[in-house]
């Protein structure tokens, strides 16, 4: 239930951007022409924020398992030096 509240809330959202934006767009003193190439030079720069934003996370999350793998033992190589018999086990009994 909550995320179906969380999408509601996005698309109103979005909605009232929209609707404010068409508005301002209606209400500037500039010309049609000069609005589009304004919107125009917002949305590229929208884009190269999130294509720099994006990349940064990969990178990041690329480097936190790179230190994440690095932290966590190789089992097989930690282990290899045991020698267990069958009866060095532990077992679990049943009362």
């Amino acid at each position: 239930m909550a995320a179906s509240n969380k999408l509601e809330i996005i698309l109103i959202s979005m909605a009232s951007f929209a609707t404010g934006l068409a508005v301002g767009m209606l209400m500037a003193p500039k010309s049609g022409r000069e609005s589009r190439e304004w919107l125009q030079d917002q949305a590229d720069q929208a884009v190269d924020w999130l294509d720099e934003k994006g990349h940064e996370a990969v990178h990041n999350t690329s480097e936190k398992l790179r230190q994440v793998k690095e932290t966590i033992p190789d089992l097989y190589s930690a282990t290899e030096d045991l020698d267990l018999d069958d009866d060095d086990l532990l077992t679990e009994s049943h009362a």
